[in-house]
């Protein structure tokens, strides 16, 4: 794969799509606004009048960001000359911006048309003080109309008439703006002079100035023609100083590396050779990410992710891309049940018939200021997805009534991801890595597999007991507080079974866990339903000797608690036996003795539970030492067979069956 490539054929696209109406519309940010409650604002500096009045709000339109030319805010390094600015940033118009955009025209050699000249005359008539150097010059706020007093704090608070207001209450205050349904989606400045009304952002020179500060003019100094990285042509303005003016948090900014070690013999020199491109590619660029932001974002596992098909084919088919990307939302939200939904049905459809795409994840972090990959996934073949799809849904259906449905989000609602107190997931890459094995098809160990089902079983149920419990908030175990933690048992064991049933059937386990290797029958005649029952579903399992042997345990072990729950000890305290962290074959011993002494405590001793003890007994006495199972792998089967049946006295197990555990915290939402 090669993404500056894909970035720039979808910004080609995406250029084609918008036209040539706007000449700098690759800079153009979007804002998440409710366009029936938001407003443009005017800053009108009325320089005959030598006033400055915000007014004329009116009704905010999509085009509007391309109208007025929103760039967002300039990165903290760079001029803050961007003169369209949301309401949240408008205390930056009553700072440097107007000196800011007087000293890039200096830059640039264009201060001697009109736009330099009218910010000269805004100096003289002292409605602006242009400063000599970034971020000095301000606007005189005595010159704001309805005011007797007002400044800028360190903190970028305006201090209007001795109180102190964010930016976007000083416009409502000034304009008493009551209604605080409506916002104020941008602020625009513009000029009054000599009867004149001048919007700067929509002002030739300023056109042309930011042209030349962003680099899209195609003019360069360099003497001799090179290759552009991108495109393999050859011209004089390729130079890989084009990089350094991409979005410092978008796509681009994946590949455009800011180190030398990349280049040609490790040497600085041959750096440009390596990551040189033409004005022109870097056009497409920005306008890719401007595309790929909007379109093609969404959140993996709680981080930001990029999903991005590509056609294998000289073909470029955009529309093609979108719906793939869509679908492999989907697939991240929607539960794969035995029946499919026609949403769903169609996005397979797609995928199915897009035999010549592939799926690039690329999961990653960013403050504003830089970005952190977390995991690329690359070229992922779109019927390798859909065949991990079916392979769920066959799962699920031979897991059903136990499981009602399983999306690649509920991976992400398995493993525990602990957070720090900024909130960023600390051990993400836990899940991370199980999405690339799937997508990868490369080998995840069994062990690591029931070592996360045993830390989730014991991490969840921790937090339930807890009064206020904060933490693997991922695993979802807050819709079982205060004491449904036996639901959450089965959700948890029940999924980890489609997982791992899963995984095997895809061969990307390191050893077959489900094989049935010479279990000896039984007879189940004369046995109970309740016996017949789990034996089934042990035999649809393909469940080995031990792990039916601790199956059984399981059973017997949520007998007791039955008991216990029926004695008002809520708390279930033979839960307290089990070792959360595993337990090696002694321990499961002494559980099952442990066990059969409540049983006759409670005078539970009845014709199933000696059933269940039968059963335990005939698998357990004809295990193979040489196939011991690791502790943790002890304690997933035991949690396992005390889930299979929770009680049904709770009006909460309806719910438990069918809440999806994509509910809550997303693992795939779009931006």
């Amino acid at each position: 794969m090669n993404l500056p490539q894909l970035t720039a054929k979808i910004g080609q696209a995406a250029k084609q799509e918008i036209g040539d109406s706007s000449e700098l519309a690759m800079l153009v940010k979007p804002l998440n606004v409710d366009g029936d409650h938001a407003y443009i604002l005017f800053m009108t500096i009325d320089v005959d009048n030598q006033e400055i009045r915000f007014e004329e709000p009116i009704p905010y339109s999509e085009s509007a960001p391309y109208q007025y030319h929103y760039f967002g805010n300039n990165s903290a390094a760079g001029m803050q000359y961007y003169v369209t600015r949301e309401a949240n940033s408008a205390h930056y118009l009553l700072k440097s911006v107007f000196s800011d955009l007087y000293l890039v025209l200096k830059k640039h050699d264009l201060l001697e048309n009109e736009l330099g000249a009218l910010l000269a005359e805004m100096n003289q008539k002292k409605v602006i003080h242009l400063g000599n150097k970034k971020g000095t010059g301000t606007v005189n706020l005595g010159m704001i109309k309805g005011l007797l007093s007002a400044w800028i704090d360190e903190k970028n608070n305006i201090v209007v008439d001795g109180t102190t207001r964010k930016a976007e209450d000083f416009l409502r205050y000034v304009l008493q703006w009551e209604n605080k349904d409506d916002t104020f989606a941008l602020v625009v400045p513009r000029v009054i002079y000599n009867q004149k009304t001048i919007i700067l952002a929509q002002h030739p020179d300023y056109v042309a100035v930011t042209k030349k500060e962003q680099n899209l003019e195609g003019t360069s100094n360099n003497k001799a023609e090179k290759f552009c990285y991108i495109c393999h042509n050859k011209s004089a303005d390729v130079s890989s100083e084009l990089t350094t003016k991409l979005s410092r948090s978008g796509i681009n900014k994946i590949f455009a590396t800011t180190t030398f070690n990349y280049a040609k013999n490790i040497d600085k020199k041959h750096y440009d050779d390596s990551y040189a491109i033409c004005s022109t590619c870097f056009q497409d660029l920005l306008f890719g990410e401007k595309k790929v932001t909007g379109s093609f974002s969404a959140r993996i596992a709680g981080e930001r992710a990029f999903i991005l098909p590509e056609g294998l084919l000289d073909d470029f088919n955009y529309n093609q891309l979108t719906a793939l990307k869509q679908g492999a939302d989907l697939f991240f939200k929607k539960g794969l049940a035995q029946e499919l939904d026609d949403q769903l049905e169609t996005a397979m459809d797609d995928f199915t018939n897009a035999e010549a795409y592939v799926i690039h994840f690329f999961i990653y972090r960013t403050d504003g200021n830089s970005v952190t990959v977390l995991k690329t996934i690359e070229d992922v073949p779109t019927m390798h997805i859909v065949r991990i799809l079916y392979t769920l849904g066959k799962q699920v259906e031979k897991l059903s009534p136990h499981i009602r449905s399983m999306s690649l989000n509920t991976i992400y609602r398995m493993i525990p991801v602990r957070t720090n107190k900024s909130g960023d997931q600390l051990d993400i890459q836990r899940v991370l890595s199980i999405y690339q094995s799937l997508f990868s098809k490369t080998t995840i160990e069994t062990n690591v597999l029931f070592g996360y089902a045993a830390e989730a079983i014991e991490k969840g149920f921790r937090e339930i007991r807890k009064k206020q419990g904060s933490q693997f908030t991922n695993l979802g175990w807050q819709s079982f507080v205060p004491d449904q933690e036996d639901f959450y048992f089965k959700r948890l064991t029940m999924s980890y079974l489609c997982l791992l049933q899963t995984c095997q059937e895809l061969s990307i386990l390191d050893r077959d866990v489900f094989q049935n290797r010479g279990v000896m029958k039984v007879d189940l005649s004369g046995m109970s339903k309740n016996v017949q029952e789990i034996e089934a579903f042990l035999e649809a399992q393909s469940f080995d000797s031990m792990p039916r042997a601790l199956f059984y345990v399981g059973v017997l072990l949520r007998s007791v608690a039955q008991a216990q729950y029926q004695k008002k000890h809520k708390t279930k305290p033979i839960l307290n036996k089990l070792s959360f962290q595993g337990m090696n074959q002694r321990e499961v011993v002494w559980l099952y003795q442990a066990v059969i002494e409540k049983l006759h405590q409670y005078d539970k001793m009845t014709m199933e539970n000696e059933q269940y003890i039968k059963m335990f007994n005939h698998y357990f006495g004809t295990i193979d030492e040489s196939k011991a199972l690791t502790d943790q792998a002890h304690l997933f089967y035991i949690m396992a067979g005390y889930a299979f049946h929770p009680p049904k006295s709770s009006d909460h197990e309806g719910d438990a069956n069918t809440q999806s555990m994509d509910e809550g915290n997303m693992a795939v939402t779009s931006e």
